[in-house]
């Protein structure tokens, strides 16, 4: 009797292991594979059917137009059609997607189960795509592709999309305003966050409006942009929370003008022959009408790449000179540059820099250009 006790208790254990293995294979509907052939160590492909053993309610599902006040959420039902349990595996998602969930992870044969697939829609506008590759332990193939897909359809946004605050004088500072148009009824802004310190902006009070038949809200945001910014041409990027829980971003731009005006805002010399003379000559006078002040002058390579142009020209020119000449009563200043071309061909092009009273900031830019002919 014990002989027999022994085993039966062994052949349990070979019993239990081989449940175990067929367990952790099985992805597929269970063809008839003795023990000894999976003792043998046939691929496990062979020991299964060739269907998937998931089938999915749906594999691509449109959510249609979504708000982007909060994520968006799909549960793809599925029923493990096989006739063992099988282990539910994640093998990808989407980069924009929070990593999704697989209740139950162990799914009994006939049994049901879903994969969550949550995307962000914070911040996006339009056709947005998530989705996520379903596998089963034990195979790397096949894979089940499920796919998500939403047009995002704001719940606020700018009137007009972008703000373009009016030119102003260095020092001066400026300002503007746009509408925050927002399609839920009683809405207000949360925080309003500004990549450049010198753009500062502020919502005013919210006004109940009508927006397709339905009630929705308009905010005036008013943004300031301060008198230490310099002579230039300057961007920000307001980001503007809702209360909601919609973000919007605001592109602002602004134009600071330097006190100084010059006459020819920017000079071509043409062609010049190599190692000969060249000569610029600019006018330039006070923007405000008032006697010119100049604090120094001076040249610089060009930051900007011109179509055919060389970017670093200052150092290949020879003889350079800059003359100042100011008339009574010191209501113009008459600039000359002059110099020798280099006896490379190609084109040339540096900026006469001239600073007024305004600051480091209040350089009056002039670019001049000409191209050296064989």
């Amino acid at each position: 009797m014990a002989d027999v006790l022994a085993m039966n208790l062994r052949f349990r254990q070979v019993g239990i292991g081989l449940a175990v293995a067929l367990v952790t294979i099985g992805v597929f509907n269970i063809s008839r594979a003795s023990s000894a052939s999976a003792r043998s160590g046939s691929n496990s492909r062979e020991l299964f059917a060739s269907e998937f053993p998931l089938i999915f309610d749906a594999v691509e599902v449109d959510l249609g137009n979504v708000s982007d006040a909060a994520d968006v959420s799909h549960a793809f039902s599925f029923v493990n059609a096989s006739e063992r349990s099988v282990r539910v595996e994640l093998r990808n998602y989407c980069t924009h997607c929070e990593k999704p969930e697989i209740v139950p992870g162990l799914v009994g044969s006939g049994r049901t189960g879903v994969v969550i697939v949550d995307m962000k829609t914070a911040g996006m506008s339009g056709l947005i795509r998530g989705g996520a590759t379903i596998g089963v332990q034990g195979l790397d193939q096949p894979t089940v592709e499920l796919k998500l897909t939403a047009t995002v359809v704001p719940d606020a946004a700018f009137d007009p999309p972008m703000l373009r605050i009016d030119e102003t004088p260095i020092g001066a500072g400026g300002s503007g305003e746009v509408a925050l148009i927002v399609r839920t009824p009683g809405s207000g802004v949360r925080s309003i966050v500004s990549s450049v310190p010198s753009f500062v902006a502020e919502a005013g009070e919210p006004e109940e409006i009508k927006i397709d038949a339905t009630t929705g809200t308009k905010i005036p945001i008013r943004v300031r942009v301060g008198s230490e910014l310099p002579a230039g041409y300057h961007v920000a990027d307001l980001r503007v929370e809702t209360t909601g829980g919609s973000w919007v971003h605001l592109p602002v731009s602004v134009q600071v003008l330097p006190s100084l005006v010059a006459n020819p805002a920017d000079i071509g010399l043409g062609l010049r022959v190599g190692g000969d003379e060249f000569k610029a000559l600019v006018s330039v006078t006070s923007r405000d009408g008032t006697p010119v002040r100049i604090s120094s002058i001076g040249l610089a390579d060009s930051s900007v790449h011109t179509a055919g142009s060389v970017r670093s020209p200052i150092s290949r020119l020879t003889d350079l000179n800059i003359a100042l000449a100011v008339e009574e009563p010191n209501m113009v200043a008459k600039i000359t540059v002059s110099g020798r071309a280099p006896l490379s061909t190609g084109g040339y092009e540096f900026i006469l820099n001239v600073q007024g009273q305004q600051g480091s900031g209040d350089v009056l830019a002039v670019p001049v250009r000409f191209r050296v002919r064989y």
